[in-house]
């Protein structure tokens, strides 16, 4: 953004106004006129005034202020391979040509040319361009981007960031309108906090699809329900229009048993004295009146997801203890990662001696396992996290918050040995039947079975019929012929609640879920809520969703974004966001 900035200034000083010093510039920029044509230059007015910025086309416009990079995409580049767009090829091979865009001999008159830089001159003015650059760096610090990532060429941004840039384009746009869809997916509670201060100040119509519930009571002011291939409009948040809708559900109930039982006296009526030659009259009247009271139809409501856990087996027994647990951020660097399913039916957990297992920071590494090394790790702490101590019995209900990249699910992966290399101590009990939830459960899911399939296959030891699969999956309410559909044509809600059922088919007594409300709509959320409510086994939870955290949850660790220590926090949630957001813990 700055280099884009500085170029736009080599060209047009903001401030001076006068067409005679607009003329001495383009005598000093006179190479790039006779390199680029000014036609080309004249791009720059479609450019800011469909787009406001299209970073793709202003690099072509100020080539010889932007360095490319051969074989991969520039951080202002997009659509095209290297960053380059269609246009800006043409004009680099008409530039190596010598082909000189104004035409053979042609001389673009002098007037035309003042007219032209005059437009553009504007144009910058109307999009305020001397903030711009404030106005995208407050954006992209409020997304997660400190002055270093800033900095970052966007290739080397990892997928979750690069999702994070795309929201703060949306955001940095001058749209009227804006589309979101499901924006908090990924997000923690600072940048979740961020994005409702942000929309809340925006003068603008933001549509936006989400399952996040507390983030819709934030920032809606109409709920359009799609629902029966209708939609219909209610004004307030989420809460409001959950109420709204009870209510209108209640009232259409009302009028359509009234009426029914009005329709039922009637016909009684025309029933008892359609035979009676003196009440024919009375009869055909009743006829019509019946013809005409109204027919009420009832909304069907679909039957929603419905998710349960089968009671495991009791054990007063502590499962999984951590004592000082910490993972430096040098660990990275040829780091052990076994590469075992995403989402996980742990067996019995025990060594060759039957007794508790034991892991500390000696791991080998064995032919399940892949190396990730890199040269340019560059950290700014010591450790990810540290000191992580805390006990997981069949009672627990522990959810493990912190910003992103603070080492939530590296602390998991640990929990799991799917990591090895770690400081402290772990001791896994015998006892403990681990399910795991993966964020990116999906990447376990083979997208050419149907879900039938799937259940056979994770559980091949179990020989499972189709007819006891489509039972099992019929209790979670997912539609038969649903079943038999491959899986890479599933939605990410359908994909989520498979992955789901699947995960609850061997009855682990300790669930640990990261991210599950993801891609889940709001009744599955629920649904999920009650379900861990009535679970009988133990629980550690990673979500950003605030509002499942609060109905799942009496056990809340902290990962310390500066002193990287993992804390118990002794309040409720609501408390702990708080605080989180005001930098006091």
């Amino acid at each position: 953004m700055k280099e884009l900035i500085e170029s736009v200034l080599q060209l047009i000083d903001p401030d001076e106004e006068t067409e005679v010093y607009l003329r001495e510039r383009i005598n000093d920029e006179k190479h790039i006129i006779q390199k680029k044509g000014v036609d080309y230059l004249y791009d720059l007015v479609s450019t800011f005034s469909d787009e406001k910025i299209k970073k793709s086309t202003v690099a072509d416009i100020f080539n010889k202020h932007m360095k490319r990079e051969n074989g991969s995409k520039s951080a202002l580049g997009e659509g095209c391979p290297n960053g380059e767009t269609k246009q800006g090829n043409a004009k680099q091979k008409h530039e190596e040509e010598g082909v000189d865009e104004r035409g053979e001999g042609g001389e673009e008159d002098e007037k035309d040319i003042d007219l032209k830089i005059l437009t553009i001159y504007e144009k910058l003015n109307s999009i305020n361009y001397l903030e711009a650059e404030k106005e995208a760096s407050k954006i992209l610090c409020g997304l997660g981007f400190d002055s270093n990532l800033q900095k970052k060429k966007v290739n080397s941004l990892s997928g979750g960031m690069r999702m994070r840039l795309c929201l703060s384009r949306i955001l940095f746009s001058n749209n009227d309108i804006i589309l979101l869809d499901e924006p908090t997916n990924h997000l923690d509670i600072y940048t979740i906090q961020f994005l409702i201060d942000y929309i809340k100040k925006l003068n603008k119509t933001c549509i936006i699809v989400s399952h996040d519930r507390d983030f819709l009571n934030e920032v809606c002011t109409d709920i359009i329900h799609f629902h029966q291939k209708q939609l219909t409009y209610y004004s307030g948040n989420y809460d409001q229009f959950e109420k709204t809708r009870v209510e209108h559900l209640l009232q259409q109930q009302r009028e359509h048993d009234s009426i029914e039982m009005k329709k039922k006296h009637v016909q009684k009526f025309i029933d008892r004295f359609r035979c009676n030659s003196k009440r024919a009259a009375l009869v055909q009247s009743r006829i019509k009146l019946l013809n005409k009271l109204p027919v009420v139809n009832l909304e069907k409501e679909e039957t929603p997801f419905s998710f349960s856990f089968l009671e495991p087996f009791y054990t007063s027994n502590v499962l999984i203890r951590l004592k000082n647990i910490s993972f430096k951020n040098e660990m990275f660097k040829n780091l052990q990662i076994k590469k075992n399913a995403n989402i996980i039916i742990a067996d019995t957990v025990e060594d060759t001696n039957g007794k508790v297992n034991e892991k500390s920071h000696n791991g080998t590494k064995g032919e399940d396992e892949t190396t990730a090394r890199s040269d340019d790790y560059q950290f700014r702490h010591e450790f990810l996290f540290k000191n992580a101590t805390f006990e997981v019995d069949m009672d627990s209900r522990i959810a493990i918050c912190g910003v992103n990249g603070s080492g939530k699910t590296t602390l998991i992966k640990i929990i799991l040995n799917l990591i090895d290399t770690f400081e402290g101590e772990l001791h896994v009990s015998n006892k403990a039947n681990i399910g795991y939830y993966s964020q990116y459960h999906v990447d376990s899911l083979n997208p050419i079975f149907n879900s039938i399939q799937q259940l056979q296959y994770n559980y091949s030891n179990k020989n499972i019929k189709e007819e006891e699969a489509i039972k099992y999956f019929n209790k979670f309410n997912i539609p038969t012929n649903v079943l038999y559909e491959p899986i890479y044509v599933l939605s990410g809600g359908q994909k989520s609640k498979l992955a789901l059922a699947i995960l609850a088919y061997k009855n682990p007594n300790i669930l640990i879920l990261d991210e599950p409300s993801n891609h889940l709509d709001i009744e599955s959320v629920q649904a999920l809520i009650v379900a861990l409510n009535l679970y009988k086994g133990g629980l550690i939870i990673i979500s950003h969703d605030t509002y499942l955290i609060k109905h799942v949850a009496d056990e809340i660790y902290h990962i310390n974004n500066l002193t990287k220590e993992l804390i118990k926090i002794d309040y409720d949630f609501d408390k702990y966001a708080k605080l989180l957001l005001e930098n006091k813990i």
